[in-house]
Parts: structure tokens; sequence; C-alpha cells
């Protein structure tokens, strides 16, 4: 393979590996980060260490701002609600993407058979 050819194999990170990465990180940022609130980080990350990267720094100034500067998974979930992350990982950016996308890509009507079994 060389250097310009895009790898086949891209997959995401699964919440185990991205608690590792996101307790590394946090070491490096000299955070104290509990397991609990490493995993809570990784859970709405949708599987890339950037976005798990960019999480725990917002979670940081939070923890260090309403709290002792200690994440742990409660400090984490409040942190994450109050910037509108879902479980799903997603905030209000995406969310507004995706709306946008259902209604110009799907507000259309679509003509496709019904649950009923008829032509319709």
């Amino acid at each position: 393979m060389t250097a310009l050819e895009l790898s086949k194999d891209w997959s995401f990170y699964n919440v185990q590996d991205l608690t590792t990465i996101i307790q590394r990180s946090s070491k490096l940022m000299n955070v104290i980060i509990k397991q609990e609130g490493a995993k809570e980080v990784a859970h709405r990350s949708r599987g890339t260490p950037r976005i798990a990267n960019r999480l725990l720094r917002r979670v940081r100034d939070y923890a260090e701002v309403k709290g002792d500067g200690i994440i742990t998974d409660q400090m984490a979930s409040l942190a994450l609600d109050m910037l509108s992350v879902d479980k799903q990982g997603l905030d209000d950016l995406d969310r507004r993407y995706l709306f946008m996308l259902k209604e110009r890509f799907f507000k259309q009507t679509c003509w496709c058979r019904s649950d009923s079994g008829g032509n319709g």
C-alpha cells in the first residue's frame, strides 16, 4: 500500500479503547478523572478519539468551574448535558444538520408499499 492509498478498514473505537485514550489524555492535561467519568465521556464520543479529547477539554473546564476539578461520572454527565451532547454523542449542530437532511431529502412524498399490504 502506498502512502496515498486509503485504508479500507475504517472502524470506530469501542468504549473501552476510548476510555483508555481519555485517561491518557487527562494525565497529559494534569486532570484527575475517575474511571466512570472517562467512560461517560467515551460513551458520548461517537467512537472517535478526536471528539473524545474535545469533550474531555469541555468537561475539564466545567469541572474546574462548577466543581473541584475532579471529573466523576456525575460531573461528566452534567457537563455534557449542559453542552447539549446527548447519549448518542450528538450536539445541537449535529441535530440541526440531521434535521436539514431530513427536511431536504425525506420530506418529499414517498410512494411505497404500506404495512397493510395495499398498493399505496
